[in-house]
């Protein structure tokens, strides 16, 4: 098993079966798609959260091979100026957001139009090329 870099991007895989995040989650960690899905089957079934997070995931990540796409602001802006003051991925800090913003019944809202006035607007970040 290789070890995960940070470098490497979160995305979703362009070839998945619905929105490709179980075959994005599996390469990002070196793991089977399949092994990935069968985690999130599980989660369905006796979690009941899997739909949700799959949703949550597949809105927040980018593509792969579009990651450049994923630094333009959707909301505001906020989750893209963040990731680049923050030296963080973009799609991982959507994600967080999101699961924030829900989970703290919509009072996160105030703090990200906030964010939106304090958060400087950096210059694009270079997005980092996989070596080959």
């Amino acid at each position: 098993m290789k070890t995960v870099s940070i470098e490497q991007p979160w995305v979703r895989s362009r070839n998945g079966w619905i929105l490709g995040v179980c075959e994005g989650i599996g390469r990002r960690f070196d793991m089977a798609p399949g092994v990935v899905r069968l985690l999130w089957l599980l989660s369905v079934l006796f979690l009941g959260f899997g739909f949700f997070f799959y949703f949550i995931v597949g809105i927040s990540l980018p593509v792969e091979g579009k990651e450049h796409l994923a630094y333009q602001p959707r909301i505001l802006g906020v989750c893209a100026r963040l990731a680049r003051a923050l030296n963080f991925d973009v799609g991982l800090t959507r994600v967080l957001a999101v699961v924030i913003a829900l989970g703290s019944l919509g009072t996160t809202l105030l703090a990200y139009i906030i964010l939106h006035f304090l958060v400087p607007n950096i210059e694009e970040k270079q997005i980092p090329q996989k070596q080959v």
